[in-house]
């Protein structure tokens, strides 16, 4: 992928909630749910701002003591991940306005790897809610 790659979360069928530190987020189409801490929700909070991928690393470089390649393969695996869990997918267009990307902090916080948490103990659960049973205008107007 190119530096001006940018990412677009697979909406409506992704929706994720920020909690703390903390970002889940759910695949309604699979049932599946995820948990990104730290690193991760960081990136997670750049790919939904509309961060290209040459942004998502100067703002980790600037905020995280690692290495520019730590850095890089960190960003490159994490955003594999979400493509292959169908959460976000690649485009060159731009998404969302990333004007507002914070500048460099006085001390870098320490580095570690994002995991992308994949939880399917809820999938049946989530598969029996309404919600799939609705068109895009949202509940209560079902699919005809």
């Amino acid at each position: 992928m190119s530096d001006d790659t940018r990412f677009r979360v697979n909406r409506p069928e992704v929706i994720d909630e920020k909690f703390e530190d903390e970002f889940v987020i759910v695949n309604l189409k699979s049932g599946a749910y995820y948990g990104l801490r730290q690193v991760g929700a960081e990136i997670w909070r750049l790919v939904v701002e509309g961060a290209s991928l040459a942004e998502m690393n100067a703002y980790l470089a600037a905020h995280f003591d690692a290495p520019l390649d730590v850095i890089q393969q960190a960003i490159e695996t994490l955003t594999a991940e979400l493509v292959a869990e169908e959460l976000i997918t690649a485009t060159t267009e731009t998404v969302n306005a990333s004007n507002a990307l914070p500048t460099e902090q006085a001390q870098r916080l320490p580095f570690t790897a994002p995991i992308l948490e994949k939880f399917t103990d809820m999938q049946q659960v989530l598969m029996l809610d309404p919600i799939h049973e609705v068109d895009e205008s949202g509940w209560p107007a079902r699919k005809s």
